[in-house]
């Protein structure tokens, strides 16, 4: 429910927009149980909300002592998750 995906519970996944797409494989995803999370470009299709959510998630994942790792082309929007952030530009850190 927090991914605001509720209004399409009886549409195909196929017929879903790419930034619903993108939210319901954040969904799945950060709903598992594993203590390391993999995201490649978590970004990619979320409009502002999207990435609002995806960012209050993290930070929940975080505060309960699980590990994400991900790439971004958005650095700046991930520069105040905690505990530790390093960011790479060009093979140099930043």
């Amino acid at each position: 429910e927090s991914y605001r995906l509720e209004q399409y519970q009886n549409v195909l996944v196929k017929e879903l927009s790419q930034g619903c797409l993108q939210r319901l494989s954040l969904g799945i995803l950060l709903s598992s149980s594993a203590n390391l999370i993999f995201i490649d470009e978590p970004t990619n299709f979320l409009d502002v909300n999207g990435k609002s959510i995806l960012l209050e998630k993290l930070k929940s994942i975080l505060h309960e002592g699980k590990a994400v790792m991900l790439s971004s082309h958005e650095p700046e929007l991930f520069s105040d998750l905690d505990p530790v952030s390093l960011i790479l530009k060009n093979g140099d850190y930043v």
